[in-house]
């Protein structure tokens, strides 16, 4: 790139420095990385110049055959330049994405020129927090207020219940339901039933003990 100088009167083709208040906020992955992108900008700085020069040979000929390599070396120009400031901008979003949210807005709009966030940059991020706070003081964060409804939302009441609960007018607690009387069951009997055929039915009946059993000339069972 030495037979390729960089254009004097185009200084903005120098890629931008970061600035000394941001760097110590980068790790060195990140500082490694920003330093290709800068190489890069320097290689597509020197293909502008090569550009450039060709550009004023023909122009300086001023000759209708060379018009038409004018307008496409002005095309690979642009689009040299296209890339320059899209790498620009790549280096400033890796930088604020190191940042909080407050400084990363504060520095979204700013023009890269000598330093990759331009002067000043202490002040610009102080400056937004001050207009940011400003703004939060001059919202109005009052809301008309709801009249309040009876029915909580959690409560699901069963549908025999909403029609007194309208009639009552909604107010009070929650009715609970009204306890249930179970249909009383007669005693069972204790004693053996006689079926159809004549015997005992020991299905819904108490059981009659078995008869006492002699061993060794002692009577053993049930008192």
């Amino acid at each position: 790139m030495e037979g390729l100088p960089r254009i004097e009167n185009c200084p903005f083709l120098k890629p931008s420095k970061i600035n000394v208040e941001l760097a110590k906020t980068i790790g060195p992955v990140l500082t490694r990385r920003d330093n290709r992108l800068s190489r890069k900008q320097v290689q597509l700085a020197a293909c502008l110049s090569g550009v450039a020069e060709l550009l004023s040979v023909f122009i300086a000929a001023n000759e209708e055959a060379d018009k038409k390599y004018v307008s496409t070396l002005g095309a690979v120009s642009r689009l040299l330049l296209d890339s320059f400031h899209e790498e620009t901008a790549i280096r400033q979003a890796l930088v604020r994405q190191e940042l909080n949210e407050t400084a990363s807005e504060a520095l979204r709009k700013t023009q890269a020129g000598e330093w990759l966030f331009g002067t000043d940059v202490l002040e610009k991020i102080k400056a937004y927090k001050a207009l940011d706070k400003s703004t939060d003081e001059l919202k109005n964060y009052k809301r008309s207020a709801k009249p309040a409804s009876s029915v909580p939302k959690n409560a699901q009441l069963p549908p025999r219940f909403r029609s007194a609960f309208r009639s009552t007018g909604g107010g009070g607690s929650t009715p609970r339901p009204a306890k249930r009387n179970r249909p009383s069951f007669p005693n069972r009997p204790t004693g053996p039933k006689q079926g159809p055929s004549g015997g005992s039915s020991g299905r819904y009946w108490k059981r009659s003990p078995p008869p006492p059993q002699k061993r060794g000339g002692k009577t053993y069972g049930r008192c």
